[in-house]
């Protein structure tokens, strides 16, 4: 009886303190996040999982921990039949198509997640899939996938790759900043990292907080001279671009 009446009085207490202390609403931001994240599970590239990337990209480090939650979700997706940027990604392909391959299987949340974190950060953890360009026949390109993933690769990869994540975003979100990955990205010695970093200052559409006309010139400018001296013929061409036209108008908008 004293055990009952005592578990009452704490029960009592317990929701008193709940009524006058009512838990705090999801901020603006986190609701366009989950909103953006209903987004991205979407049938359509353009429309749905490209649209939800820039989007998600645009919050920068506010979105990590819900992208980072993604990568452990075993959901497998629907994509849109007619849609060549999603097809493209889940099977060998021959054909016309050459404009923005997209080297991800889109058939699985983890793997959008994934897309969007990589978009994010300018790193390569392992989300996209390998695969060989080839000429085909009658003018055509042929794709030939040489990693994708499928079920059975993500049963036993999706929680590794998903750790690998983690364990870097433990390590560095306590200073990391969009400006200064990408920073990162170009000081590395590895080119696909460098060419993603590139990539965006050449025509990126989303944001980077402390990317200014005075951070270019100081930060990323002797970084992208230092580039030159190793780049291959692509590369070369998109930072003499950048010298002779400036970097992307989202970031520093022309006069």
């Amino acid at each position: 009886m004293k055990f009952y009446v005592a578990t009452t009085i704490v029960l009592f207490i317990s929701m008193s303190v709940s009524f006058s202390q009512p838990s705090m609403a999801p901020t603006k931001e986190a609701q366009e996040i989950d909103q953006l994240i209903v987004k991205l599970k979407g049938l359509r590239f353009h429309h749905d999982i490209e649209d939800a990337r820039n989007g998600l990209v645009n919050y920068q480090q506010l979105a990590l921990p819900k992208l980072i939650s993604l990568l452990y979700n075993t959901t497998r997706l629907d994509s849109d039949p007619g849609d060549p940027y999603t097809v493209l990604a889940t099977g060998n392909y021959e054909g016309h198509f050459k404009v923005g391959i997209i080297p991800y299987n889109f058939d699985w949340l983890s793997i959008r997640a994934g897309y969007v974190i990589e978009s994010l950060t300018f790193i390569d953890f392992s989300y996209a899939s390998s695969m060989k360009i080839t000429d085909g026949k009658n003018g055509n390109i042929k794709i030939t996938w040489n990693k994708v993933a499928t079920a059975e690769s993500l049963k036993k990869d999706r929680k590794l790759m998903a750790d690998k994540v983690v364990a870097w975003w433990n390590k560095n979100k306590a200073t990391w900043s969009r400006f200064n990955a990408l920073k990162t990205a170009l000081e590395s010695k590895d080119k696909a990292y460098i060419n993603r970093a590139v990539e965006f200052i050449y025509d990126g559409e989303t944001k980077c907080d402390g990317f200014t006309k005075e951070t270019y010139e100081k930060e990323i400018k002797p970084l992208l001279k230092e580039i030159l001296n190793t780049a291959d013929k692509e590369l070369k061409n998109k930072i003499e671009h950048i010298f002779e036209y400036g970097p992307s108008d989202n970031l520093v908008p022309r006069a």
